[in-house]
C-alpha cells in the first residue's frame, strides 16, 4: 500500500485542497492529511478547530485520516510511514 502524506496549515481546509485529496485518494491506498501547527504564520483558527474541521469534511472518504503535527515534516512522514508527500 502507497501512503501519501498532504502537508499544510490548512487554515482554512479550502474546496482546492478538499478537491486535491478526492483525487489522491483515488490513487493512493491512504492519504495522512498533516495538519501543521505552524505558530509563525500566525494562523486564524487553532491547530484544533483547523484538525476538527479537516476531519468533518473529510469524514466521508473512508482512506483519509487527518493528524496534527509540529516536528520536522521528513520526521512527521518517516514516522507515519509515508510513500509520498503530496
Amino acid at each position: 500500500m502507497i501512503r501519501a502524506v498532504y502537508p499544510g496549515t490548512f487554515d482554512p481546509l479550502t474546496k482546492g485542497h478538499e478537491d486535491l485529496v478526492h483525487r489522491a485518494a483515488k490513487l493512493f491506498g491512504e492519504v495522512v492529511v498533516a495538519v501543521a501547527h505552524s505558530p509563525g504564520k500566525r494562523p486564524f483558527f487553532t491547530i484544533e478547530e483547523r484538525v476538527a474541521l479537516a476531519r468533518e469534511i473529510l469524514a466521508p472518504i473512508a482512506n483519509v485520516k487527518v493528524v496534527a503535527f509540529a516536528n520536522l515534516l521528513s520526521e512527521f512522514v518517516k514516522a507515519q510511514e509515508g510513500n509520498v508527500i503530496l
